[in-house]
């Protein structure tokens, strides 16, 4: 990892003569800290002093040049929490103001297609995320401050914790996979993944009721992590054992 310093040119919308520092990936396996212009809000937008941001898998993806989605150089940083410390015009109107607790939802859809139109924006036929498909304004959130749409942040808590705010995106992944899969209190469930996502899908499972619990994976470590998190039977893939096959042998698992 390099820490050098970067200059990044002024932009159109960007009209401060301060600096601030941002990470950048500028070819893969580099990571440079550089300084740039701060951003000042636009109408509707917020500008935000980050105070944690979460490593994505995304963004490890995109440090090593394997993202299909997110060329380099590369702006990570999607999953943050901070204070506010600017409002554009009109950004009141969303009920925000300086000094508030905030994270964010870094989906940036259009609103105008099919999939917006009947509410499935998640899956916008024209999404970028902050951080991923980045613009002079939307650079990622591993840098001292980010402008948003007001529309994207979320007030949070006044005691809430920061540290433990930058974790609302991926943990509201998990919470979303246990609500549409309809587990209900005395449920078996398997759960294939147990990197931050499957962990959190375990934990919102768990708090939902599940009798049991099993979580696969080919990582000794992740499964260590699993069984302290509440999975009541762990896979360990890398032993040449399918889910299937354990299954199988333990049918009083899934209540047969």
């Amino acid at each position: 990892m390099a820490n050098q310093q970067w200059t990044g040119a002024s932009s159109a919308g960007e009209d401060s003569n301060q600096m601030m520092r941002q990470l950048q990936v500028p070819k893969p396996f580099e990571v440079v800290i550089g300084q740039v212009p701060e951003i000042e809000p636009g109408e509707n937008e917020v500008q935000v002093n980050i105070a944690f941001c979460g490593i994505c898998g995304s963004d490890v993806h995109a440090y090593r040049g394997l993202h299909p989605f997110v060329p380099t150089p590369a702006y990570p940083g999607h999953e943050g929490a901070g204070i506010i410390s600017k409002l554009g015009k009109g950004a009141e109107a969303w009920g925000l103001e300086v000094g508030d607790k905030v994270t964010f939802e870094p989906n940036l859809n259009c609103g105008t297609c099919h999939n917006c139109r009947t509410g499935r924006y998640n899956i916008c036929q024209n999404l970028k995320v902050m951080g991923c498909q980045v613009t002079e304004r939307t650079k990622g959130m591993m840098a001292d401050k980010f402008v948003s749409p007001a529309s994207k942040v979320i007030k949070l808590p006044p005691d809430m914790s920061l540290r433990k705010a930058a974790m609302t995106e991926p943990l509201a992944v998990g919470l979303h996979a246990v609500r549409r899969s309809g587990l209900k209190v005395g449920d078996h469930a398997v759960i294939i993944g147990a990197g931050t996502i499957g962990l959190s899908v375990l934990q919102f499972a768990r708090l939902a009721g599940a009798d049991v619990l099993v979580v696969a994976d080919f990582f000794e470590n992740r499964l260590d992590a699993a069984a302290k998190l509440g999975a009541t039977h762990v896979v360990n893939l890398s032993r040449g054992e399918s889910v299937s096959s354990y299954l199988d042998r333990r049918p009083e698992i899934m209540g047969f």
